[in-house]
This record gives C-alpha cells, sequence and structure tokens, in this order.
C-alpha cells in the first residue's frame, strides 16, 4: 500500500517540526540539570560546578547505568489494583504458631 502524496506531506512536515522541538528541549533539559547541578551540588557536597555537555553526558551515562532509555526496562512492582488487598494467611496457621510457640513465649514476656 502507498502512500498518497497528502499523507507524505504531512510525515514530512511532522518530521520537520519534530526535529527543533528536539533540539530545543534537549537544550532546556540540559540547561535546566546544568543549573540545577550547579545550586545544589557545590553547596551540598563540595563538588565542582559542570557544563552544558557535562551535564547531558551525565544524564545519559545515568540512563544507561540505572535503567536504559526504555521505558520497558523500568522496574514494575506488581501489586494488587487500587481497593484490594492481598489475601490474609489462614486463620489456622497464627493458631498453630500461638499455640506451639507464641504463648510461651509471651507468658515468659509476662514474668520478667
Amino acid at each position: 500500500m502507498t502512500d498518497t502524496p497528502k499523507t507524505e506531506h504531512r510525515r514530512i512536515r511532522r518530521f520537520l517540526l519534530f526535529v527543533p522541538l528536539f533540539i530545543a528541549g534537549a537544550f532546556v533539559f540540559g540547561f535546566v540539570l546544568m543549573l540545577l547541578w550547579n545550586v545544589l551540588m557545590p553547596q551540598l557536597f563540595h563538588l565542582s560546578r559542570i557544563g552544558y555537555w557535562q551535564a547531558l553526558g551525565l544524564f545519559i551515562l545515568g540512563r544507561l547505568l540505572l535503567g536504559g532509555f526504555s521505558p520497558t526496562t523500568r522496574v514494575r512492582v506488581h501489586r494488587p489494583p487500587f481497593g484490594e488487598s492481598r489475601p490474609a494467611p489462614p486463620a489456622d496457621a497464627y493458631q498453630s504458631w500461638w499455640e506451639a510457640e507464641g504463648k510461651a513465649s509471651f507468658e515468659q514476656y509476662l514474668k520478667r
């Protein structure tokens, strides 16, 4: 299936709009990261100030070491949906533990 000329022009326009937005976003992000580092790190940990390219390099290094750039590489915690709780352990498990050692330990604690 081939694209119509209209669709092709639309894709080209989107791409040409995306490139400057990506460059501007990278510039702003690097600048904000540099400012945050230069405001916080020298005062808190007595580290030296960094430049724009060093800030972007630290970001890339951190992403590579701590999780990559894909959203699927993040650690996902398996929790029950909101409002649902985990199943409670069976009541007889607690009762058997209490009879075997819990009651004796509690009575020893009370004697002290």
